[in-house]
């Protein structure tokens, strides 16, 4: 332990979780039933493997915002920052198809929980920057499939078609028209895994879209009325029950 800091011996009984798990599976399972202490093994049993599932959960999440703050320290150009729910979904190799041009336009293609985000690696000073190239946002996108015919003669390419266009500084967004995009993945595996994986996160940010404009038409309809309107409501009132 020596060098050892407070939150690295804090973190120590996390780290060991999966460790107890085992141990205190093997234990119960080792006892007979007949002893006192089994029906309380098997309830810490239950209750180790619950945490060690919900743990497992939370090491993964952090683990991918690691990630994802390690690109953004790496991203240069990009014309927005970090958000705290950004999660990374998947990212490698794709091409660029660019309208009546037989190459494509190689990028390494990054998918997060709210944009595709395609860059250009580079060494620079003993370390590795990624040059910003562009993003999609993919609110209210979609992506499909095309086949070799659709795709001018090439194998394994998507179509994704943003509705607007913009950039989130300081988290908001400019508004503009849809764009065609047309990938192209090095394997039939590779575009499906990005074709489900995209459209994943398209749909459930469609979802989200959905239960914000659910929530908001909701309170325009409960607002509180203020004195004036009261006032109003109760004149319009009055004079109606008088007419009558």
């Amino acid at each position: 332990l020596k060098g050892a800091t407070l939150l690295s011996l804090l973190q120590i009984p996390a780290g060991c979780i999966n460790r107890y798990a085992l141990i205190m599976s093997k234990l119960a399972e080792a006892t007979s039933p007949m002893h006192p202490d089994c029906a309380g093994l098997l309830a810490c049993k239950q209750k180790i493997l619950r945490l060690a599932d919900e743990i497992k959960i939370k090491v993964k999440d952090a683990d991918n915002v690691d990630q994802v703050l390690m690109i953004h320290q790496a991203l240069v150009g990009a014309p927005f920052g970090v958000k705290a729910q950004r999660r990374l979904v998947l990212q490698g190799e794709l091409s660029r198809i660019a309208t009546n041009s037989k190459s494509g336009e190689d990028r390494t293609y990054i998918l997060f929980t709210d944009l595709l985000l395609f860059v250009r690696p580079k060494q620079e000073s003993k370390r590795t920057i990624l040059q910003y190239k562009g993003h999609i946002i993919l609110e209210c996108a979609r992506i499909r499939a095309l086949s070799i015919e659709e795709a001018g003669g090439r194998e394994h390419c998507l179509e994704i078609t943003s509705s607007f266009q913009g950039v989130d500084t300081l988290n908001t967004t400019f508004m503009g028209s849809s764009t065609v995009y047309v990938l192209k993945a090095g394997s039939k595996d590779e575009q499906k895994e990005w074709l489900d994986k995209t459209k994943t996160v398209i749909e459930r940010l469609d979802e989200e879209d959905k239960a914000k404009k659910r929530k908001e038409s909701f309170s325009s309809f409960h607002l509180p009325c203020t004195k004036d309107q009261r006032y109003l409501l109760s004149s319009s009132s009055k004079q109606k029950t008088s007419s009558e």
